[in-house]
């Protein structure tokens, strides 16, 4: 006896419209978030543009305002506005000293880290999934197939970190951990590009654990990365390299983080669309970096709105001639 199509072709197209359904529920239902200070204006107006722009305008904003000047919430605004019209823009004003007197081992990064921290207490309830991303992101993919991955339970999805792959690796949380403890092994990830369940970080109060880490561990938290790794060690899901591809010296144990196709998309995500993290000190925007994706990066710049073209060529032109220069010193230390 032949099954009968009719009643199987409705079936399936049945389970796709639910899983349409599905989709455009969790997306109504998530945000992307970023936040800055007076420090980070510009690469926050650069990071939010971007992931707005690869995901078509299909989710909302939520801005974390540590401090910025009011001319520049006005053009980014004005900017979002013009360019999607459905999507809706939040700016979450930081109470001033919110984050007075956290620990930043590090030059390059602001008590601002520790914004995300607020996520919790600042979106409404009804917000299930935040897309966090650091203002020092570059976005080229699209942020809808982001929400759509499965986090297995856990209250995270995350990129293992290239330069730190390893709780107990050099720069990592050893201080807070047992020299025996099989802990120092677990994978850490950088915090820079986060997957958040909201209801799973309330459900198993992340954020009041993190605080007593903090105040346990004081001087010696490097950022909020270290709290953050230190509360969900091995219990975080890990995504695909593409979604924080890290630009800096990857650490030679990274290939015992990763699975063999994750390290392999390490190599690939060079030529393919994803998110570019520009970590450590050196930044598009400082003189003499010389990495290949800064030409994408003042391409943002000018797109955005932020400066006159003619400075951003200016720069543009200027970093060009510095990556020229780079190039021909290295040719002649060979």
């Amino acid at each position: 006896m032949e099954p009968n199509r009719s009643l199987s072709g409705n079936a399936e197209a049945s389970d796709a419209r639910q899983g349409l359904a599905d989709d455009e529920n969790r997306m109504s239902n998530a945000v992307i978030a970023v936040a800055g200070d007076m420090g980070y204006e510009r690469p926050l107006c650069v990071a939010l543009l971007s992931a707005m722009e690869a995901s078509r305008g299909r989710l909302n904003a939520v801005v974390l305002d540590n401090g910025l000047r009011p001319w520049v919430r006005s053009h980014l605004s004005n900017e979002f506005k013009k360019r999607w019209p459905r999507a809706e823009l939040t700016w979450l004003g930081l109470k001033e000293g919110a984050l007075e007197g956290l620990p930043c081992g590090l030059q390059h990064i602001s008590v601002t880290a520790y914004a995300r921290l607020k996520l919790v207490e600042l979106l409404e309830p009804t917000i299930d999934l935040c897309i966090y991303l650091d203002s020092d992101t570059l976005c080229q993919i699209d942020l809808c197939d982001m929400i759509k991955l499965p986090l297995g339970g856990k209250p995270t999805g995350a990129v293992v970190d290239f330069a730190v792959p390893f709780l107990g690796s050099p720069g990592g949380i050893g201080y807070a951990l047992e020299e025996s403890s099989e802990r120092r092994r677990c994978p850490e990830f950088n915090s820079g590009v986060l997957l958040i369940d909201l209801k799973k970080w309330r459900r198993v109060d992340l954020v009041s654990r993190a605080e007593s880490f903090i105040r346990k561990w004081g001087a010696q938290i490097q950022s909020d990365q270290d709290v953050l790794n230190h509360e969900m060690a091995g219990d975080w899901e890990q995504l695909p390299p593409r979604w924080n591809l890290q630009l800096c010296a990857p650490s030679k144990d990274l290939v015992n983080a990763l699975s063999p196709s994750a390290y392999h998309d390490v190599v690939a995500c060079n030529n393919q669309k994803c998110i570019f993290h520009f970590v450590g000190s050196m930044k598009p925007w400082n003189s003499g970096l010389t990495s290949p994706h800064v030409r994408a990066y003042w391409t943002a710049v000018r797109t955005s709105n932020w400066l006159p073209r003619k400075r951003v060529f200016h720069w543009s032109l200027q970093h060009l001639v510095m990556a020229v220069k780079h190039s021909r010193f290295a040719r002649c230390i060979r």
